[in-house]
């Protein structure tokens, strides 16, 4: 059926398509109109010296080149080290250990909202075969 080379062929589309997805993620955050420095610190960052913001972009990495800072990102992300999130100023890890749980529920509740939707949507159409609205929910479906 599946032969190894096209196995091989598509893990490799899939390595190249993530590794582009986050590099253009992480360019465009770094590139976003805002300063990191306000994000971390907030009204405080317009309060400090030219030194205490050197040291500051020192302390966050971002006195270094962005491809530096991709490169550095990545390879604590391989060790499963996401950094630090300026909003709520702690380890991004623990931040998700905190919040998976809601997520998972709501994934869960939209899945099985969507599923009835559509088990409901689908009996409908099977009871007014070939009507107007039949025809209409079926070509809502195709396009969305």
């Amino acid at each position: 059926m599946y032969t190894l080379s096209y196995w091989s062929k598509k893990i490799i589309q899939y390595i190249f398509f993530i590794s582009l997805l986050c590099i253009i993620v992480f360019y465009m955050a770094r590139l976003s109109p805002g300063d990191p420095l306000f994000s971390y610190y907030g009204d405080s960052a317009e309060r400090l010296s030219t030194a205490q913001k050197i040291d500051a972009m020192q302390k966050l990495g971002l006195d270094q080149p962005i491809y530096k800072q991709f490169i550095n990102w990545l390879s604590d992300a391989a060790r499963g080290d996401f950094g630090i999130s300026y909003k709520y100023k702690q380890s991004v890890t623990s931040i998700i250990k905190e919040m998976y749980k809601n997520t998972i529920i709501l994934g869960g509740l939209a899945y099985l909202l969507t599923f009835a939707l559509a088990l409901f949507l689908g009996i409908f159409c099977i009871i007014h075969e070939d009507s107007f609205i039949d025809r209409a929910i079926c070509k809502i479906g195709v396009v969305t």
